[in-house]
Parts: C-alpha cells; sequence; structure tokens
C-alpha cells in the first residue's frame, strides 16, 4: 500500500527536531510520501490543509496523521498494510502503546476489546464510542476524504480532534483497531513556557466546546472522561 504521512508541529526550530523526524521518516517499509507542516494556525486547521491540498493530489491508499514526539518501530506500515488488505470493514487503525499502566490509561483499554491473533497480526478492535488516539491514526484514503475536515476552533492546542475523528469513522459504518507494530518511543520535548502557557490556556478554552462541536456533527455526545484523561497525560510530559 501507497501512504501519505504528515507531522503537524510548531517544534521544527528545537534541537533534534530534524533527526527525530529522520528516524520517522527510517521507519517507513511501504512507498511513503512524507511532510512536516508547520502547525502553528493549530492541529485540526494543519490537517484540515493536508487533507484539502495534499490528499487530493497524492496517489496513497492510506493517510496518517502522527505527532512530533511519536517514534515507531520500523515495519508498522506492513502491519497495517496486512490489517487493512486482511479487513475491509476496518477504517482507521494506529499502533497498540504497549501494555504500560499510562499508555493503558491514555488508549482507554478497558474500551478496547482483547486482542486477536491471525498468524503474525495482533488486532485490537476498539469498542462502540470509543475510538484510537491521535499521536498515530491511519485512514483509508475514501474514507479520510469522505469525514472530510475536522471542526476548527480559534485554540491552536486542540486535545479534542481525534475523538472527532474517531466518530465519523463509526459513523461512515466502518470499525477502528489497534494493530501490534513493535514498541513506540514518546519524545520529551523541552518546551517553551510560551508554548506551556497557550497549551493550557486552550485546554481550558476548548473544555466547554466539545460537547457542541460532537454534537453539530451529529456523532454523540461529548468524550469529556476518555479526553481529559488524556489531558492529564499531557500535563505529565507529553
Amino acid at each position: 500500500m501507497r501512504f501519505l504521512v504528515v507531522v503537524p508541529s510548531i517544534r521544527q526550530s528545537y534541537p533534534g527536531f530534524n533527526e527525530a523526524m529522520v528516524r520517522i521518516e527510517a521507519s517507513f517499509t511501504q512507498p511513503t510520501e512524507f511532510h512536516v507542516l508547520e502547525g502553528s494556525s493549530g492541529k485540526a486547521q494543519t490537517l484540515n490543509r493536508a487533507l484539502a491540498e495534499m490528499l487530493p493530489n497524492s496517489e496513497a491508499d492510506v493517510y496518517v496523521t502522527m505527532d512530533d514526539d511519536f517514534v515507531p518501530t520500523s515495519g508498522w506500515q506492513d502491519k497495517m498494510s496486512q490489517a487493512f488488505e486482511a479487513h475491509p470493514e476496518i477504517g482507521s487503525l494506529g499502533i497498540w502503546l504497549g501494555d504500560d499502566p499510562e499508555m493503558l490509561a491514555y488508549m482507554g483499554a478497558d474500551r478496547i476489546h482483547s486482542p486477536r491473533q491471525e498468524g503474525e497480526l495482533t488486532l485490537r478492535t476498539v469498542k462502540p464510542g470509543h475510538h484510537i488516539v491521535g499521536c498515530n491514526v491511519a485512514m483509508r484514503r475514501d474514507l479520510a476524504m469522505a469525514i472530510g475536515p475536522t471542526p476548527e476552533s480559534s485554540e491552536r492546542y486542540q486535545f479534542w480532534e481525534d475523538g472527532w475523528r474517531g466518530r465519523m469513522v463509526s459513523k461512515h459504518r466502518y470499525e477502528q483497531a489497534f494493530v501490534d507494530a513493535g514498541p513506540v518511543e514518546f519524545l520529551r520535548w523541552q518546551d517553551t513556557k510560551e508554548y506551556l502557557e497557550m497549551r493550557e490556556h486552550d485546554i481550558e478554552s476548548a473544555k466547554s466546546k466539545v460537547a457542541g462541536i460532537m454534537k453539530a456533527s451529529g456523532v454523540g455526545p461529548s468524550l469529556s472522561t476518555r479526553l481529559f484523561a488524556k489531558i492529564r497525560r499531557t500535563f505529565r510530559g507529553n
């Protein structure tokens, strides 16, 4: 399968950033278009640009959005290709982040089915109402195009966008799953005071908007419990 991978970021000037992107690129084992996008306008706004300007002109079968602090193991694309090819009912995949208690809480493991083994492939589908986490979201091209742009808000740090996209995958009657693809690494960037203050402000500003955003798109109530667990992890340093 062919992939389009986009990484929105405002950290391009950080020491070690280019080396981190080289590590991400080194993990690719399938034909891949790779773009690091300047993301100061906001994550949703940046991903919407990629969806409108890059994906329609791409030959990619799979559209991947990835956080700039996430480094997967080489070969993850092979596992995702196998899963997509074997399961046409699956519209979106994420990489299983491991069994560390913090990662299990971050993924919402209590809302994920037990793993099922299919040869060398291990899949965990999510339960209704849940979604895969936004650090690494791989979606079928046609589904990504059908879902369309993420609702935009005045905040630049939009912690809820993966929840919205996950709910839209379900609305289009596709399943979502995590695939085992080896260990992952989360980088610990030394963020600026200005960035940390912006993030805290934007989280507080957006909390009251989540329910309305979900309702306006016809995808049910807010994801407050799951999303605020992610917020807690965010303030611990990721």
